[in-house]
């Protein structure tokens, strides 16, 4: 029983920290589109300002 009880607390814990780094990197690539967004909007800007 103990041993049984000692897996599930593991698994448990393993599922959490998965979520947790699956939260986290799931931030950090949200911050890089909106980076990369923004540097689009910044380019096409400059073009059109260029062009008048």
């Amino acid at each position: 029983m103990d041993k049984l009880n000692i897996g599930a607390d593991q698994t448990k814990r393993w599922r959490d920290q998965a979520l947790r780094g699956r939260r986290r990197r799931l931030s950090r690539g949200a911050v890089s589109w909106a980076l990369i967004l923004v540097a689009i909007i910044i380019f096409c800007g400059l073009i059109v300002l260029k062009a008048h």
